[in-house]
């Protein structure tokens, strides 16, 4: 944080040095190009490196290829017998010396140059001594029998002698071997050390003491004996880190100072590679002093970095070291742009269908094994690459009964682009240790520490805890889980993707304690998008279905309010509003869920460039959740709505005038009693379309499986972007959008189908099941009020013009030829108007005056709720005994209830037909769309009723069959919530066709029980 007095200077300067970095990682450009062999003879390959460098002047690569070799008659003259500092490589720093320009030849190492006297039988011959005369065992040798390297005592100059090999050399190549130079034979020791008092070259000890020594005061860096073979491993735990195993170890012991020692004062490319090998097999501790030696070595470098002409800007990779640390933290490296690499689902121009993987592999002790095709390296045991980049996730049990014995290899992954150039993979280890943390196992970093990329790792570890040459391993450390993640670049760079990432976690496993127990080894390759712009959209919907349902929550409100007239709120009309806000925010949401996922399927399946890259389920929690929460939200809907049509009111209208009678022993005609057969007709006919749909769930649910299952369209489902590819696999993934996607487009595109085909055929050429209702009740004599509301509802007109409907067959069938031919007037309540439509209607929405409604409820309805209070009581007392669950029974006060309830509608009705003009009228067509409560004044004013035609017959909201769109949105997202746990399409279905029996029973039986209670229609004649 800056202190306000700071100058504004440097917040400049600060401001200018961060534009610089992003600018500078703009423009990073980290793929270089991979050539090997070499093309010149003068070029060795750098194993380091992974690039071809030129060797010194007079010097050519070794047979290897692998180093340099001065050519003969030249020695080497390292870097460090001027400088002594060892700040650069000291291999490729070297320069080639003529020996031959002072008329010397160069030793056999290639170190020296030595005089060739014709006193000692030899000459110098192109920069090397040759013996003078030529015998089958004459050699030329540089040193006496005892070792020492032949001196003249005068000038202390080195001389070449051509001798027969004595007894304690052979002859090799033409000379006799003894010591390497500098160092001469120590006959007590039979050791080759430097002389007493310098040997006028590079000479260095190589014991223990000497080299931890030489290291110490080059690295100005403190090593204590102690911690030379000792290492540690670490994983996280519950409470932070915990130290899984701390041993002594022989490979740190016998080769973490040779290899340093070697790499710092030789440059050898092989000791180099085992210090940075140890390091790794410390999990980058860098508290151990394996990685505090190779960061001290490469800190005192000042050579420049391999491929400095290609990887801009410098990422520490110093030329005579290995490459174990990426300078970028993780966010940094996932933002790089400059991976020339596009890709596609087909291999068209410069399109990739399939990622190159190579890696460089080293051995444990440093030797480079090559670059390698990626293929099973990277798996522990199972499937191989090559046959898993297909899919998204491998895992595989395996048993620590089987030894695993392979040689411990390190591997430096890189990845092909289209132009053949090798970029370097970053690696993740999860294991990688800081200040005694795991710092890439936490979520977020903490205080100054970062989370940090490596290079290098290894798959398996069976040598770290070896205590001695000839033991065997107390610890197995092992690649627990192996993730390769591919992100495509969204926005304008479609087809394109950021730089791989490979994160790596470690398992150590105790030998002697867990050898028989199972572990898991799972290896993942994951192609991933950048979501954001898709959950941003998608909140942006969900906000849209929000605020859309608020104002059509206050709208019906609105209307509601209306109705009710001049009720006083009360908690029922907030329930209604809960609920209606909840059915609502469902059918919306429903809509948001249902483009997003087709959304996924469409661009995600069908796609033929990169388009969209789907993630898995553990990145579409928000998805699901939104799932499940409007799940919950219709089952509140779908229960409001069965309460509902299981609570309205219900009563019939009779119209039937009886017939006049004479009977036996009467001189007057008396009026028969009215049959009652017509009311319990069309009571049942209405109690039958209760639950009827206007599209079948049974066909729905059926052909959905077949379709799923059978056609193994579910299939689909899995991550993979191809919309072919219909294979089960065990490996890839299922995803749980395109599966809601795909049963939403099974249950839509079903139910669609089934209600135009009702719509366009059925109800004109077979049979309308409301029509025909409203057909019945006119036969029947029978008109119907239905109220599910306080003051307002539905009226079905039944009343014809016979005299009498309890008649023959005959007299009906005369009845319906008048119809035919208009001789009489229409059905319609109103008769007068010119259009025939609203002649012919009998179906109106009505509302009631209060006085009407309190008629009703003084005289009908309350007497129903005492009776059925009484009944309650009894049932307790165990009169009624097995009859209690039966409707209210009528009786003398409920019968005149009704009768007189019958002549107040009747009046009404009438007071209505003699003033169609005003309480009979038509809503307008934004009424209609809006669902806006018509005007009512009359009602409300002059306590009179009002009708409003209803062309569309929406008395059928009280039943299942106008109510379609709500159930199949609940259905679909019963299914679809029940899917995604158990995956099983048929056990889904199964489970939701139960919970929709159930409900349809429960409909049934309760609404039959309205029916019979408010009509007093007798449940067994309901059938």
């Amino acid at each position: 944080m800056f202190h306000p007095r700071v100058p504004v200077l440097r917040a400049l300067t600060l401001v200018v040095a961060v534009v610089a970095a992003l600018s500078q990682l703009a423009g990073a450009d980290t793929s270089f190009d991979y050539v090997n062999p070499c093309d010149s003879s003068n070029e060795f390959f750098d194993i380091l490196g992974l690039e071809c460098r030129s060797c010194p002047e007079n010097a050519a690569a070794s047979p290897d290829g692998y180093s340099c070799a001065c050519s003969p008659g030249y020695v080497f003259r390292h870097s460090a017998d001027t400088s002594g500092n060892y700040l650069n490589d000291p291999l490729t720093t070297s320069t080639c010396v003529s020996c031959g320009l002072t008329g010397q030849g160069s030793s056999s190492t290639g170190l020296y140059c030595l005089d060739c006297p014709a006193s000692e039988g030899v000459r110098s011959v192109g920069g090397v001594c040759e013996c003078i005369t030529q015998t089958g065992n004459d050699a030329v040798v540089e040193a006496d029998e005892h070792g020492e390297p032949l001196r003249d005592a005068t000038t202390g100059s080195y001389f070449a002698r051509c001798v027969s090999c004595p007894d304690n050399t052979r002859l090799v190549g033409g000379a006799c071997v003894g010591c390497d130079y500098p160092k001469v034979l120590n006959s007590g020791t039979g050791l080759c050390e430097c002389p007493a008092g310098g040997a006028g070259g590079h000479c260095l000890d190589d014991d223990e003491s000497s080299m931890i020594s030489f290291l110490s005061s080059q690295l100005a860096l403190s090593i204590p004996v102690s911690s030379v073979s000792r290492v540690s491993f670490y994983e996280a735990s519950g409470t932070g880190l915990t130290q899984v195993t701390s041993t002594e170890s022989h490979l740190f012991g016998s080769s973490l100072v040779p290899s340093a020692f070697r790499c710092l004062s030789e440059g050898a490319r092989e000791p180099c590679n085992q210090l940075a090998n140890l390091c790794v097999l410390t999990q980058y501790d860098d508290s151990h002093l394996a990685c505090k030696l190779y960061s001290a070595i490469l800190a005192k470098r000042q050579d420049t970095q391999y491929h400095e002409e290609d990887i801009k800007p410098s990422v520490g990779w110093r030329v005579g070291l290995p490459w174990l640390y990426y300078q970028s933290t993780p966010d940094q490296y996932a933002s790089l742009t400059d991976l020339q690499v596009e890709v596609g689902f087909k291999s068209t121009g410069t399109a990739m269908s399939r990622l190159t993987y190579l890696a460089s592999v080293t051995g444990l002790n440093g030797t480079w094994h090559g670059v390698q095709n990626v293929t099973d390296q990277l798996i522990v045991c199972g499937t191989t690459l090559e046959n898993a980049d297909d899919v998204d996730s491998i895992l595989n049990k395996f048993r620590l009964e089987k030894k695993i014995t392979d040689e411990v290899l390190f591997y430096d992954l890189y990845v092909v682009d289209q132009n053949y150039e090798y970029y370097p993979v970053a690696v993740k280890l999860l294991n990688l240790v800081r200040s005694g943390q795991l710092v890439n196992a936490q979520a977020s970093t903490q205080g100054a520490l970062s989370q940090v990329l490596v290079r290098r790792f290894a798959v398996v570890d069976t040598v770290s805890t070896i205590r001695s040459a000839s033991g065997e391993s107390s610890h197995l450390k092992y690649a627990k889980g192996v993730r390769l993640d591919v992100e495509v670049q969204s926005g304008s760079k479609k087809n394109k993707i950021f730089p791989p990432l490979l994160t790596v976690e470690m398992l150590s496993v105790n030998l002697a304690l867990e050898a028989s127990s199972p572990v898991t080894a799972s290896y993942a390759a994951r192609y991933t998008m950048n979501l954001g712009e898709f959950w941003d959209a998608f909140t942006i919907l969900l906000i849209v279905a929000l605020i859309a349902s608020f104002f059509m929550w206050a709208q019906t409100t609105v209307a509601v309010l209306r109705k009710r007239q001049d009720l006083p709120i009360d908690a029922s009309f907030f329930a209604n509003g809960i609920v209606t806000l909840a059915r609502n925010v469902s059918v919306l949401f429903f809509i948001v869920l249902f483009a997003v996922s087709v959304y996924w399927l469409l661009f995600f399946k069908f796609q033929s460039e990169v388009y969209a890259i789907l993630a898995t389920d553990g990145k579409m929690q928000t998805f699901n959740s939104v799932v499940v929460l409007t799940t919950i939200l219709a089952t509140v809907a779908v229960l409001e709505l069965l309460w509902r049509q299981t609570h309205y009111d219900v009563f019939f209208i009779d119209w039937e005038k009886p017939w006049r009678v004479l009977s036996p022993g009467e001189e007057k005609e008396t009026e028969a009693p009215v049959s009652a057969w017509r009311t319990l007709f069309v009571g049942n006919e209405w109690n039958k379309l209760q639950t009827k749909r206007i599209a079948s769930f049974e066909f729905t649910v059926i052909i959905t499986v077949l379709i799923l299952v059978g056609f193994r369209v579910e299939r689909l489902a899995q991550i993979t972007p191809d919309q072919s590819d219909l294979d089960a696999t065990g490996h890839n993934e299922v995803s749980t959008i395109l599966r809601f996607a795909l049963v939403s487009l099974c249950f839509v595109g079903l139910t669609t189908c089934q209600v135009a085909y009702k719509i366009l055929f059925h109800h004109r050429y077979v049979e309308h099941p409301l029509e025909q209702f409203v057909d019945l009740c006119f036969l029947a004599k029978i008109s119907c009020i239905f109220l599910d509301g306080p003051f307002n509802g539905y009226y079905i007109h039944g009343r014809n013009k016979m005299a009498h409907a309890d008649t023959s067959l005959c007299e009906l069938n005369k009845q319906f030829l008048k119809e035919e031919e208009g001789s009489v007037s229409s059905r319609g309540l109103v008769s007068q108007s010119s259009r025939k439509d609203v002649n012919e209607n009998q179906s109106f929405e009505i509302f009631i005056p209060k006085k009407i409604r309190n008629t009703y409820d003084q005289k009908l309805l309350r007497k129903l709720q005492a009776a059925a209070l009484e009944q309650r009581d009894q049932a307790r007392m165990g009169v009624l005994g097995s009859f209690a669950s039966r409707p209210i029974a009528q009786t003398e006060k409920t019968v005149k209830a009704q009768n007189d309830l019958a002549r107040e509608f009747t009046k009404m009705i009438a007071d209505v037909e003699s003033n169609v003009s005003k309480q009979v009228r038509e809503q307008i067509t934004m009424q209609k769309l809006m669902g806006i409560a018509p005007d009512i004044d009359i009602v409300t004013q002059e306590s009179k009723a009002m009708l409003f035609h209803d062309f569309s017959n929406t008395f059928g909201r009280l039943t299942f069959y106008k109510q379609e769109y709500l159930l199949l949105i609940w259905n679909l997202l019963v299914f679809a919530s029940i899917d995604a746990s158990l995956k099983n399409t048929a056990f889904s279905a199964a489970l939701c066709w139960l919970l929709h029996m159930f409900l349809v029973y429960w409909r049934k039986s309760n609404g039959s029980n309205n029916i019979s209670q408010k009509s007093l229609i007798d449940s067994r004649f309901l059938v």
